[in-house]
């Protein structure tokens, strides 16, 4: 069984404020969700439901649906990103894709396993196992 869980804010053009929970069992059926706040002058907020997810050393790659948006038509998209468990030294996470360019992102995000980690996790932690 694999896990990735965490929660915090990363700084870009604006303050993205995260907390997810992503779990494989060993027959590979997966569950989890993901929710995502973008501070600007208008609050966004998204939660996205985990569809799948791998795992590779201290990163896990996770895809899922957006179930609930402050922008409707978001709902039903597809949507990817990846974390990096650095222990004390600085955990990772990427950019999510809301909307997704095309349909069949969130699998594609699990298994390219390509999403860059590109922003340090302030305020909070990243774990996986």
């Amino acid at each position: 069984m694999h896990s990735a869980t965490g929660s915090g804010h990363i700084e870009t053009t604006s303050r993205r404020t995260f907390s997810f929970s992503a779990n494989m069992k060993s027959d590979g059926s997966v569950s989890g969700q993901f929710n995502l706040v973008i501070h600007n002058d208008t609050q966004i907020r998204i939660h996205a439901e985990v569809t799948c997810m791998s795992v590779v050393g201290n990163r896990a790659y996770v895809g899922g649906v957006v179930k609930s948006a402050s922008t409707p038509e978001w709902v039903g998209s597809e949507t990817g990103w990846a974390v990096e468990d650095n222990g004390k030294s600085g955990d990772m996470i990427s950019l999510m894709n809301i909307p997704s360019p095309t349909p069949g992102f969130a699998q594609s995000v699990c298994d390219a396993q390509s999403r860059i980690t590109n922003f340090v996790v302030e305020g909070g932690n990243v774990r996986v196992r």
